[in-house]
């Protein structure tokens, strides 16, 4: 997983966007009961944040988190994305390594459209069908 960030809206109606922890070891009244804003680890506190009713967005290498309070629910939508129209997501799937990709269009190719068509019936130069 990759960082966790705490998105705030501010009064000018912008985002600001701090790192987690320490975001809420300068907020100590925000940091799940239970837990510490120094000695827990980062998943605890998600967890935490998450069971008191705060929003968790992922994406590529970053954990979302919002306040359940946060009252311009649109800025944060206009800044992320919505998450139910799903804009602003990345594309699915995403592979860590260029093998994993080559291995997964291997695996996939005659569901692949190429042009209209499947790939497994995509013609050769030579005239001859493709796989």
């Amino acid at each position: 997983m990759g960082r966790y960030n705490v998105y705030v809206p501010n009064e000018k109606g912008a985002l600001e966007v701090y790192p987690m922890k320490k975001w809420l070891q300068q907020n100590p009244t925000q940091v799940p009961e239970g837990l510490d804003g120094f000695e827990s680890h980062s998943h605890q506190l998600r967890r935490g944040l998450e069971k008191v009713g705060w929003s968790i967005r992922e994406s590529a290498g970053e954990v979302k988190l919002i306040m359940p309070d946060s009252s311009d629910q649109s800025t944060i939508n206009e800044v992320l994305g919505d998450e139910e129209t799903g804009e602003n997501c990345p594309p699915h799937p995403s592979f860590a390594y260029e093998r994993h990709l080559r291995d997964f269009l291997a695996s996939n190719l005659p569901s692949i459209p190429i042009n209209g068509k499947k790939a497994a019936t995509v013609c050769r130069p030579d005239g001859t069908r493709g796989h």
